[in-house]
């Protein structure tokens, strides 16, 4: 518009210079969504009852998002790292339940069983 000789509307050049940022706040939350939905799906029923303090915290971390969190808020991007700080921490403990449940418990009461 301003090569025909149009005046652009400063909103407008704010919005512009503006999209790169959004467009990456996007994608980082499609990813943090993926993960959140990834890790869930890894936890074992068997111990989803010792983890709930876990994931109460995990849910509070996220629930900002949900709420008061949007496009304009001004810690979008802490708010994105301390979720994804969040799940990383509950994907190592989830990954080491996992670990227990199926190297250690597991495969002794299959050793004990046959």
């Amino acid at each position: 518009m301003a090569a025909l000789g149009i005046r652009v509307p400063e909103s407008a050049k704010i919005v512009l210079m503006q999209d790169v940022k959004f467009k990456n706040l996007y994608g980082h939350i499609l990813n943090t969504i993926k993960e959140y939905e990834r890790v869930l799906s890894r936890v074992n029923p068997v111990i989803k009852g010792l983890m709930q303090f876990h994931l109460d915290e995990l849910d509070s971390k996220v629930r900002p998002g949900l709420t008061t969190i949007t496009w304009t808020s001004l810690n979008i991007e802490q708010y994105l790292d301390s979720t994804d700080a969040a799940l990383f921490r509950i994907d190592d403990i989830v990954s080491k339940m996992n670990d227990i449940i199926e190297n250690r418990i597991d495969k002794n009461l299959k050793e004990s069983q046959g």
